[in-house]
């Protein structure tokens, strides 16, 4: 689909699908080790959405900086596993925040995490790698992975196993299951909790929050780091029900 000047959605034709693609075939090779050789017209391709590979931090650093200049203010976070994340301060403008999104998928990273200063002035983005080194030597040095999830979907995971999902907008993930990679504290889950029940407008109320521990052993899940929280990691596969332990109903 293609929008016209006045906004209405129109069938692409095949000689305009043909053209879409050769211009993408076209520019994948260099751009691939290139990131300014993107063509602007390219940047609204939907083929270019949820681009193939992942950049180089300090690569995609030096493209922002020079891209925005002061306009933006660009960092980069390392975390204690290792794992970076990119934090991108702008002005609060949604036309602002679409121009960097688009960028940054085009490099291969989407934002996982949106505040506003408390003057309302100022955005601030984080965004994570789309593609991760795999973890899954470290996960099977735990024997259980701990995860946290709505009382009144128990039954159901017990039933069929985890899927992953969005349930809430704490976070704007792409649909993954997430494990703490040791069992929390009382004090640890109290905050997720809160912070899930605030951000989660599907909360009934009488519903709480419930931990379940997942069977690493036989587990033949990939897994990753989460970028945003030291000891987490992410499964973008189902975890099957035989693997599912509750520890508390």
């Amino acid at each position: 689909m293609e929008t016209n000047s006045n906004n209405l959605l129109i069938p692409l034709s095949e000689e305009a699908l043909r053209n879409i693609v050769h211009d993408v075939l076209l520019n994948l090779n260099e751009s691939y080790t290139n990131i300014f050789s993107i063509s602007d017209n390219l940047r609204n391709n939907p083929l270019m959405e949820g681009y193939f590979r992942t950049y180089p931090l300090s690569k995609v650093e030096k493209f922002l900086k020079q891209r925005y200049g002061s306009a933006a203010k660009v960092s980069v976070e390392k975390k204690e596993n290792g794992e970076k994340a990119f934090h991108v301060y702008i002005w609060n403008d949604e036309k602002n925040k679409e121009i960097v999104d688009k960028d940054m998928s085009l490099c291969g990273y989407y934002p996982s995490i949106t505040e506003i200063s408390s003057d309302g002035t100022t955005l601030l983005i984080v965004y994570e790698p789309r593609f991760q080194n795999k973890v899954n030597e470290i996960v099977k040095k735990h024997p259980f992975l701990y995860h946290v999830t709505k009382k009144s979907r128990l039954n159901k995971i017990l039933a069929n196993g985890l899927s992953p999902r969005t349930e809430n907008k704490l976070f704007f993930y792409p649909d993954r299951i997430y494990f703490f990679l040791n069992q929390p504290s009382r004090q640890e889950l109290e905050l997720l909790t809160a912070q899930l029940k605030e951000n989660d407008k599907g909360f009934r109320k009488g519903d709480s929050y419930v931990l379940i521990k997942v069977s690493t052993q036989g587990l033949k899940n990939n897994f990753f780091f989460d970028p945003n929280t030291d000891e987490c990691v992410y499964t973008k596969e189902n975890i099957p029900p035989q693997f599912i332990i509750p520890l508390s109903k």
